[in-house]
């Protein structure tokens, strides 16, 4: 945790955020040659650095209302993969997980890559 500290105070500022409910639905993922170890620890460098999403609404029973509970998506990518680290947070504690997607070719300017995750059913979908 430290060493992602000394590396967010060298980069000169806070990582990007982006709140759903504040209508920031563009975001601007960054890309590291790094690479992590999947373990829902969040402690490598990249994380400090990555695109922090928040203010997610739910959609049931009611559309639009915040979130319960707070939820944290970090997201940044590599020549190989792009990688989701998710804070969860919930009154009996918090909950960390990471998810790396790998991609079968080297992401191009004209290609474009589409992701949804979900609680109820996961979909994936591309468009080039």
């Amino acid at each position: 945790m430290m060493l992602a500290l000394v590396a967010l105070l060298q980069s000169g500022g806070l990582p990007p955020t982006y709140s759903g409910r504040a209508g920031e639905l563009r975001v601007e993922v960054p890309r590291f040659e790094g690479s992590v170890t999947v373990d829902g620890a969040l402690d490598e460098p990249e994380w400090g650095r990555a695109a922090r999403l928040t203010g997610f609404s739910e959609y049931a029973p009611v559309d639009g209302r915040p979130a319960e509970d707070s939820t944290e998506v970090l997201v940044w990518y590599s020549g190989g993969a792009i990688y989701f680290g998710i804070r969860a947070f919930e009154p009996h504690g918090s909950v960390h997980a990471t998810l790396r997607i790998a991609t079968r070719s080297p992401p191009t300017i004209t290609s474009r890559s589409c992701s949804t995750l979900s609680t109820i059913i996961a979909r994936r979908s591309c468009s080039a």
